[in-house]
């Protein structure tokens, strides 16, 4: 617990199993460069900014997000990268990222850099955030995921959506379950439900 930000860097930054939790602005905050973070036991919580938040990559593909919850502002947020979690399927252990005052992840790629905006996940709860559980900008690929109870919309992307695993829910959001200017691609398990289950510009929704 900090008067601040629990980490605040210009540059990149690499963390392991770290506990970023009560502080008055963000939990971890670079306004230049990329989160890094590895390890199965991080904890973002009850910050008074966002949980994390960088200008690039907020890149935990091997990593494990135990909690992203209660964060004034966004779970996590990065400004013109992408965001990974648990990309590379390194644990069937559930991410939760719930209760955020905005969206649970957020990837819109503010700078319109090329390849940017992308968000990546796998065995991700995000659920009962204020705003979409994820927004992005690019393409959004999702592995056993569920996008539930948001405020908005579950998923939202400009790009494309592709749902991989056996068991992916976008159910009780307060608008659409997915919306994908791009089009949708499910490759496995998935239940979509409330007022709009599935809105896209592409007739690519299969």
């Amino acid at each position: 617990s900090n008067g601040r930000a629990g980490i605040a860097t210009s540059s990149d930054i690499m963390l392991h199993n770290v506990k970023a939790v009560k502080n008055r602005g963000d939990g971890i905050t670079t306004t230049e460069g990329s989160v890094f973070i590895t390890g199965i036991e991080n904890w973002f919580d009850d910050n008074r900014g966002s949980g994390i938040s960088a200008y690039g990559e907020v890149d935990a593909s091997q990593a494990i997000l135990r909690q992203v919850t209660d964060n004034k502002l966004y779970g996590i947020y990065s400004s013109s990268g992408n965001v990974y979690i648990n990309a590379d399927n390194v644990r069937e252990i559930t991410s939760t990222i719930l209760g955020n005052g905005k969206a649970g992840i957020s990837a819109l790629n503010e700078d319109k850099k090329i390849d940017a905006g992308r968000v990546e996940a796998s065995y991700v709860l995000v659920e009962r955030n204020d705003s979409f559980g994820i927004e992005a900008y690019s393409s959004v690929i999702l592995e056993n995921v569920m996008a539930v109870g948001n405020k908005d919309t579950g998923v939202f992307t400009m790009g494309h959506v592709t749902i991989f695993g056996k068991e992916n829910e976008f159910s009780e959001n307060g608008r659409s379950g997915i919306s994908a200017y791009k089009g949708v691609d499910a490759n496995g398990g998935v239940e979509v439900a409330g007022r709009v289950g599935v809105q896209s510009q592409s007739a690519a929704c299969r």
